[in-house]
């Protein structure tokens, strides 16, 4: 029987299931332990775990050797010294040390349906993560936000719109911050800085184009922000020179690198990229995009363990021009002084789909049968909405 070779390099029969990547918040640490190799059935607690998602692991073959590896769960942020893992799928997990748990997964899981791993990592967890959503203007967000909140509890949910660096975390009372499951807002990278508890992160990335278009039109009809009537008196492209390297300009890369600490700040330059792409890919659980916004979601749900994430837009602008509306000056204009976004979004893009190849097959059906339940749902909510104002108008 001919052979293909496997993720670990030996060979594996033709015909053989391949093996799945686990997604990014299941990585392993660049060291290893030093331990004796093991074998696939010698890890404890793989097979009360597995019973948890209704599922029995598959039978591995003998001869495969398992290295132990310590693992943190959800990509989370740790405090204290905690060194950031690099992807990487671990071939047996021992929860971190760091998360005080002592549950074992035995690499046979990684043979499950993908979207079964999160609950097994939870169920393995004491705590979950603390989400933080870092909410990019302009970026579909606020739906996003509308979805968060569906998922958990008021009490569970701590909004800080109104923080840039969420410094305000270190002044909320223990017992409310270990009641807290997400925390969202348009703070910069880094809030859990202000905490003593695991975290992760999800952000949603848009077309920097037309995010920037977006952005101008929001603010020409939003009369309370500081940069209103600078968008007022200017046309767009204008609008965008004269903000120079502020706002909006490459906005989404400022704000994933985290506080800036030059002399000059709101100001975004070249040294910021790389240390968004850092954060991007080492400290998020899911990395969505605007134009990818239903299966950025389904990622969400399997790997955060939520319920469908139904949505109506919500934010959106209105009366604006798209971007075929637009000269081919003022979208060179756009592009030019948004080439860190430009790139940034690019490596969202590949980190998106890094994800979703290692969802497994199911993940393209389940997100096609959302789109079309979501859209039965949006049209149930209007039809309701309608009818309740209806009703109204009689009273």
């Amino acid at each position: 029987m001919p052979a293909t070779t496997n993720q670990s390099g030996g060979l594996a029969p033709a015909g053989a299931r391949p093996a799945l990547r686990p997604p990014l918040w299941l990585e392993r640490e660049a060291a290893e332990t030093g331990g004796p190799l093991r074998r696939g059935g010698d890890a404890p607690g793989a097979d009360s775990l597995a019973e948890i998602s209704g599922q029995r692991p598959p039978e591995l073959s003998g001869d495969l050797p398992l290295r132990t590896v310590r693992v943190n769960p959800l990509a989370a942020v740790v405090p204290n010294g905690y060194r950031p893992l690099t992807a990487y799928p671990p071939r047996s997990i021992v929860n971190s040390p760091d998360l005080d748990c002592r549950s074992n997964v035995d690499e046979r899981l990684f043979g499950l349906d993908h979207s079964s791993i999160p609950r097994l990592i939870m169920a393995a967890t004491p705590r979950p993560p603390l989400v933080f959503f870092l909410h990019l203007p302009r970026t579909a967000g606020t739906t996003l936000a509308r979805v968060i909140e569906r998922q958990y509890t008021s009490e569970a949910i701590l909004p800080l719109y109104d923080s840039s660096t969420g410094e305000e975390l270190g002044r909320v009372p223990p017992a409310r911050l270990d009641s807290l499951r997400a925390v969202v807002g348009h703070f910069y990278f880094g809030a859990h800085r202000f905490l003593g508890r695991p975290s992760t992160y999800v952000t949603v990335l848009r077309d920097p184009v037309d995010r920037v278009i977006s952005h101008y039109y929001f603010v020409r009809g939003y009369p309370t922000h500081y940069l209103h009537e600078t968008a007022r008196r200017m046309s767009l492209s204008e609008y965008v020179i004269s903000c120079d390297l502020a706002e909006p300009n490459n906005d989404q890369t400022r704000l994933l690198c985290g506080e800036y600490q030059g002399s000059v700040p709101d100001r975004c330059t070249h040294e910021m990229l790389p240390v968004a792409k850092k954060n991007l890919r080492e400290h998020c659980a899911v990395v969505g995009l605007t134009e990818d916004f239903d299966r950025s979601l389904i990622v969400m749900k399997r790997v955060l363990g939520w319920s469908t994430p139904f949505y109506v837009r919500q934010n959106v602008s209105p009366q604006r021009l798209r971007r075929n509306d637009l000269s081919d000056e003022t979208l060179r204009v756009i592009r030019a002084y948004n080439q860190l976004d430009l790139e940034l979004y690019r490596h969202a893009e590949a980190l998106l789909q890094e994800q979703v190849s290692c969802q497994g097959d199911s993940f393209e059906s389940e997100v096609r049968a959302f789109k079309r339940l979501n859209a039965l749902v949006g049209r149930g909510r209007s039809l309701m909405s309608s009818a309740i104002g209806h009703l109204r108008g009689r009273a």
